[in-house]
C-alpha cells in the first residue's frame, strides 16, 4: 500500500517520463486520499495541459489556486480598473500561484482566449518577476492582440470605405436615372 506522497512521487515520475496517462491515475489516485492538496491539483492540472484536455487542465489548476480564485479572476477580468489593482488571489506561496497562472494561461492561449491569457502571464509575472518566459509569453501574447486588434481596425475601415463607395454609386446612378428622365420630358 503507497501512502499519497508516494503515489504523488510515483506520478511526478511518470510525468517526467512522458507517461501522462498513468501519471494522470496515480495523481487522482492520491486525490482520493488527499483531495485538498493543492499540489496534486497542480500536478493533473499541468499534466492534463500536456494532453491538450484544457478543460480538465484549466479546472484542476484554478482547483489549486484555492477557492473562489477563478471567481475573482473572471471578476477582474470584467473590470480593467480591478485588473490595475493586481493579482485577484491573495496567496502564502507566490511562486506556487505563479506557475499555476502560468500554466493557465498557457491553456488560455492554445484556447486561442488570448485577453484571458495576456491577464494570466500578467499575473505570474507579478508573482514572480525573475520568470523570464511568463514575461516572454505576456510580451508575445501582448503583440499578438495588438496586431489582431490593428487587422480589425483595418478590416472596419475597407469596409466602411467600401459601403461610402458603394453608397456615392448608388448616389450616382440615381442622379444619372433623373438626368435621363428629365431629358426625356424635354
Amino acid at each position: 500500500w503507497a501512502s499519497p506522497a508516494q503515489k504523488a512521487a510515483e506520478g511526478n515520475a511518470l510525468y517526467r517520463e512522458g507517461k501522462f496517462e498513468e501519471a494522470v491515475a496515480r495523481y487522482a489516485d492520491a486525490q482520493t486520499d488527499m483531495p485538498e492538496a493543492q499540489e496534486l491539483h497542480f500536478n493533473l492540472g499541468t499534466t492534463y495541459l500536456r494532453q491538450e484536455r484544457y478543460e480538465d487542465a484549466d479546472r484542476e489548476l484554478w482547483n489549486a489556486l484555492g477557492e473562489g480564485a477563478q471567481a475573482r479572476f473572471q471578476a477582474s477580468l470584467a473590470d480593467e480598473a480591478a485588473m490595475d489593482r493586481g493579482v485577484p488571489l491573495a496567496t502564502e506561496e507566490p511562486g506556487f500561484a505563479a506557475k499555476a497562472f502560468y500554466n493557465l494561461g498557457s491553456s488560455a492561449y492554445r484556447q486561442n482566449k488570448l485577453r484571458e491569457a495576456l491577464h494570466l502571464y500578467r499575473f505570474a509575472v507579478e508573482l514572480n518577476p525573475e520568470d523570464e518566459d511568463a514575461r516572454f509569453n505576456y510580451e508575445f501574447v501582448e503583440r499578438k492582440l495588438k496586431e489582431l486588434l490593428s487587422k480589425e481596425k483595418e478590416r472596419r475601415e475597407k469596409e466602411k470605405e467600401k459601403k461610402q463607395d458603394e453608397q456615392k454609386q448608388k448616389q450616382e446612378k440615381q442622379d444619372q436615372e433623373k438626368k435621363q428622365q428629365a431629358g426625356q420630358k424635354k
